[in-house]
């Protein structure tokens, strides 16, 4: 994974990190030791009492922010995180992702989480 797509993909982790009502998976310690292989550019989260199917809907009707939601052909990691039933929304980053879309995306799910 380039630096860049870590960078943006670290870019919106933080910035919905603090989000009443998101909650994210995983996190970067890894990638303070060095280990930028053990991370990639991807984010997954969710907004509490939404279905990941909602918060796709809305970030690509709303924003045209486009991502992966749902179970992910994963359901014991889903067993184990609880999140069987809702899901996850995930969104992945590229060389070519902007921090101006990082920026929107955050901005976005922030008044999703508001509701």
């Amino acid at each position: 994974m380039g630096a860049h797509e870590l960078s943006m993909a670290r870019r919106l982790y933080e910035g919905v990190a603090d989000v009443p009502g998101v909650t994210v998976y995983g996190d970067w310690p890894a990638l303070e030791l060095g280990e930028a292989s053990a991370r990639t550019g991807v984010v997954a989260l969710n907004v509490s009492g939404l279905d990941s199917a909602e918060v796709s809907d809305a970030l690509m009707d709303g924003w045209d922010i486009a991502t992966r939601p749902g179970a992910h052909c994963a359901p014991l990691m889903h067993r184990a995180l609880g999140t069987e039933r809702q899901g996850i929304v995930r969104l992945s980053t590229s060389w070519f992702t902007t921090a101006e879309e990082i920026d929107v995306a955050v901005g976005a799910i922030r008044e999703i989480a508001e509701g």
